[in-house]
């Protein structure tokens, strides 16, 4: 187990690996899926690793992902 995001710039791009991960192509799928999940649910996320505040939603617009902080 681990966290899926380090920094929420990973959630924005989930091509930026981590050096720790062991399987980086099973990462970024999983990564992705979630994200567009995220998206459409309008999931509150709790990125621990962030600085405050650490909660907030993934929104897209012109193709962009943006952590927005509520």
């Amino acid at each position: 187990t681990g966290d899926l995001v380090h920094h929420r710039v990973q959630v924005e791009r989930p091509a930026w690996i981590s050096a720790f991960d062991i399987m980086p192509l099973v990462s970024l799928e999983t990564k992705k899926a979630l994200a567009e999940r995220a998206i459409r649910e309008q999931a509150l996320l709790i990125c621990v690793h962030n600085t405050f505040p650490g909660v907030g939603r993934l929104r897209e617009e012109g193709g962009r992902r943006t952590f927005v902080p509520e």
